[in-house]
């Protein structure tokens, strides 16, 4: 989880598109780059509301 936090690396990556924009530089990510950190908080977001809104619905009269 350590390599899945935004960095200065990250925002430069973000800025030359991930290296699909014409501009023909492919930036350095080391060993995640933006978009898996991106899709990482995502789906650990989605992941644990998931988890909470499960519980309600098994537990109707939980609060």
């Amino acid at each position: 989880m350590k390599n899945n936090f935004i960095n200065k690396v990250d925002i430069e990556w973000f800025k030359q598109g991930g290296g699909v924009l014409p501009n023909g530089k492919h930036p350095d990510a080391g060993f995640c780059n933006g978009g898996e950190k991106i899709w990482f908080w995502l789906l650990a977001t989605v992941g644990v509301v998931l988890c909470i809104t499960g519980l309600v619905m098994d537990f109707p009269l939980f609060g």
